[in-house]
């Protein structure tokens, strides 16, 4: 397969907590059972996280990915970033500036694990715009703070979707010009809402939820605070959400590919966000013997950069390339019910 010659950059903190190290904290669950590091990568398929220094920001992984995926460019037309939590500053703005990009249009993007196909999305919708422009996309999310520590007395409490097992920091950016290394044909912006009318399935330490300008936003459920997470903290209702991604997500992947005026065997990959083993196993099943599926979750769940992050590597591993045909979907966190954007690309 030739490769395309997209440059991309992923950049992954060093600190790193593994599953032995779970382990070793002896976590007794609420079953009475120990958390075993093998149960983890059984149940979730991670293998470690990356964890960011306590003062590194979602701008500073970003701008670390951003400068490995720019190489030697020197003009850059706009730089998109997305990052789920909101920050005091604006995160493409950030990484414009530390880049030199003085000429650079910037746009944030909040949409949790829909951010990096959000991002493609936009630029589908204004494709005359943007067509022949060098685009530079980054995806930054730092979870680590949000995390309840699972040797907490309270932890199963606060948490009972064991978040500490689940989620990392890092960061994933691709460079490219618009219309000639990377086309979108479609895209599909949708809430997923639960059949039992359930909502906020997915609460998320986003605070007073409030954002910078200029950015597009699909906004999502903030938790509860406490004196030592006073913007929240990150929980789930784990089985509501499996079912609802797994009754809708794959009629979701067969809308856009025929809204791209393709047929499944025309799709090289479908690249799904992976939000665990067990929900890409499912979803991989469903969408049998029709479509080839990859997700990459061995580096954790880092919500929105996941999705890129797993592009990247397919790249990488020249699992597509040059004429690949690829179906891009994240889903996840959104209130009142969860969200999903998927894209339909082309490498060219």
């Amino acid at each position: 397969m030739k490769v395309n010659k997209m440059l991309s950059g992923i950049y992954l903190p060093e600190q790193i907590l593994d599953n032995a190290q779970l382990e070793a904290r002896n976590i007794i669950l609420p079953s009475g059972k120990k958390l075993l590091a093998e149960r983890i990568e059984e149940k979730i398929g991670v293998k470690r996280r990356h964890i960011s220094k306590k003062d590194e920001t979602v701008a500073d992984l970003g701008y670390k990915a951003a400068m490995i995926a720019i190489g030697n460019k020197k003009e850059i037309d706009a730089v998109f970033a997305s990052s789920s939590h909101p920050t005091p500053f604006h995160v493409a703005g950030e990484i414009k500036n530390r880049l030199h990009l003085s000429d650079a249009e910037v746009l944030d993007f909040h949409a949790a694990c829909s951010g990096s196909a959000l991002m493609f999305a936009y630029l589908f919708e204004n494709k005359k715009k943007y067509l022949d422009k060098d685009i530079l996309i980054v995806a930054a999310d730092k979870f680590s703070n949000t995390i309840v520590d699972l040797t907490r007395p309270d932890a199963m409490e606060l948490d009972p979707s064991l978040g500490q097992t689940i989620f990392g920091d890092g960061a994933a950016a691709i460079c490219f010009t618009y219309g000639k290394d990377i086309i979108v044909h479609t895209a599909i912006k949708k809430p997923l809402p639960n059949p039992k009318g359930k909502k906020d399935l997915i609460l998320m330490g986003v605070g007073k939820n409030t954002f910078i300008e200029p950015c597009v936003i699909s906004p999502v459920a903030p938790s509860p605070t406490t004196s030592d997470f006073p913007y929240g903290y990150f929980t789930q209702n784990g089985p509501e959400v499996f079912q609802v991604i797994h009754n809708s997500i794959p009629n979701v992947i067969y809308e856009a590919t025929a809204k791209a005026n393709l047929k499944p065997l025309d799709i090289d990959m479908v690249i799904i966000h992976p939000g665990s083993r067990r929900v890409v196993e499912a979803l991989t099943e469903k969408l049998k013997p029709d479509f080839k599926v990859y997700s990459d979750y061995a580096d954790a769940n880092m919500s929105s950069v996941s999705l890129m992050y797993s592009f990247i590597k397919a790249m990488r591993t020249k699992k597509i390339g040059k004429g690949s045909k690829v179906v891009l979907c994240g889903f996840g966190a959104g209130s009142p019910d969860l969200y999903s954007t998927t894209v339909v690309i082309q490498l060219i």
